[in-house]
């Protein structure tokens, strides 16, 4: 992406924090777009997640 760019699609769980050093990045965007997904849905992908990228079960647990 460079100068002339003028859209970019950025994704993260993290960047709609209202916490440093989150917040900070709210400055950047014009439109946010937020999925509310229940929780155990978040958990059950978030330790796959982790198990894709080769954690064990329990570091996988602890991370997520």
């Amino acid at each position: 992406m460079g100068a002339a760019a003028r859209i970019a699609v950025v994704e993260g769980n993290c960047l709609l924090l209202q916490r440093e050093p989150w917040v900070r990045l709210h400055e950047l965007w014009n439109l946010s777009v937020r999925l509310e997904v229940p929780e155990d849905e978040l958990l059950r992908r978030l330790v796959q997640r982790w198990r894709d990228h080769g954690h064990d079960a329990a570091a996988t647990e602890a991370r997520a």
